[in-house]
């Protein structure tokens, strides 16, 4: 099994993908994505809900779109999201709908 490398100090229950991917996003307006509990979490028998034991974030990056520059400026993003680790906060989910609740979902900051 992997261990994660970034954001570490978060459990799973407080999605650390996704805290990743609003952090690129608010730092340096950098989308990604992604696959981990929030996509594929699931509940088990009792109803409770399950974490897997991945987490990862997809940047899907076009070709013939973007040049070094670009791919070094989301480098320096993570790096500075990565120098101010602490800063990013786990979240948790405030509302899920029942239909497309992963495209309607409401988080909060833990």
């Amino acid at each position: 099994m992997q261990r994660r490398r970034f954001l570490t100090y978060l459990i799973l229950m407080h999605r650390p993908a996704w805290a990743l991917t609003c952090a690129l996003y608010v730092e340096g307006g950098i989308r990604a994505y992604e696959y981990g509990n929030l996509k594929f979490g699931y509940k088990d028998e009792n109803g409770k809900e399950a974490f897997l034991h991945r987490e990862l974030v997809r940047l899907a990056i076009p070709r013939r779109v973007y040049t070094m520059s670009h791919l070094k400026y989301v480098a320096e993003v993570f790096g500075k999201i990565m120098q101010n680790a602490s800063n990013v906060r786990g979240l948790t989910i405030a509302r899920s709908p029942s239909f497309l609740g992963l495209f309607e979902i409401e988080m909060k900051e833990v």
